[in-house]
């Protein structure tokens, strides 16, 4: 209900109270990027994101998972998941390019380097697993590679880092500021929480999201 008593214009993103049946307009809306867009739930029709229906092959998102044990804790890893995977479908939609890095115990992974988003998240998404410490500065430096090697291919692509980490790390970040684009997505969760990721944000020079304020999709393999 709004502030009047009326119905708000903004339908209910995807699993939240008060979900409708799906229709041609909720199923157009990237719920995503919406949020990556303006940080909190849209409160007018005029924030939302709307899936794109034509290529966009000029656009690269680069997602950096942390998998380290410290993100079991509260299934944080888990909820992660459903969040790679919203993330990924939306680039499908887009058509756009997507790199997949995890990094935990002491090293980073490239997942999936950079190539068209799948059609289906799934053993992306189920390859995840935790353990061991938070790598980080591996992790942004394996970003670094990839953007690099991207950016030489397509000059004028657009790219984005999406690094999700709960801030529980021991590696400096300084002199790690990515040459595009950066999002931090906090995973901390639980009564007593350090905040450390919007520290890791302002070093980065980045956007701040929690991952509490993403509507989620059912993670897969967690």
């Amino acid at each position: 209900m709004s502030a009047g008593g009326g119905q708000s214009s903004i339908p209910p993103a995807p699993g939240c109270a008060g979900r409708r049946p799906r229709s041609a307009g909720l199923s157009g809306i990237d719920w995503f990027g919406t949020l990556l867009r303006n940080r909190r739930r849209p409160k007018k029709p005029d924030e939302l994101v709307r899936h794109r229906t034509v290529g966009a092959p000029d656009e690269l998102f680069v997602l950096a998972v942390d998998c380290s044990a410290s993100t079991l804790r509260g299934r944080r890893l888990v909820a992660a998941k459903g969040a790679v995977g919203s993330l990924l479908e939306a680039a499908y939609l887009r058509r756009a390019r997507v790199g997949v890095i995890q990094f935990g115990g002491s090293a980073a992974r490239l997942c999936v380097p950079a190539r068209r988003a799948p059609k289906s998240a799934r053993q992306i998404v189920a390859g995840l697993r935790a353990g061991g410490g938070t790598p980080l500065r591996a992790g942004l430096m394996e970003a670094r590679h990839l953007l690099a090697r991207e950016r030489k291919r397509y000059p004028d692509q657009s790219q984005t880092l999406v690094l999700f980490t709960d801030g529980r790390i021991r590696d400096r970040v300084e002199g790690l500021v990515p040459r595009c684009h950066c999002i931090v997505v906090d995973l901390e969760g639980g009564m007593v929480r350090l905040g450390r990721s919007k520290a890791i944000a302002r070093a980065l020079d980045a956007d701040y999201i929690h991952l509490d304020t993403l509507p989620l999709q059912k993670s897969v393999g967690g």
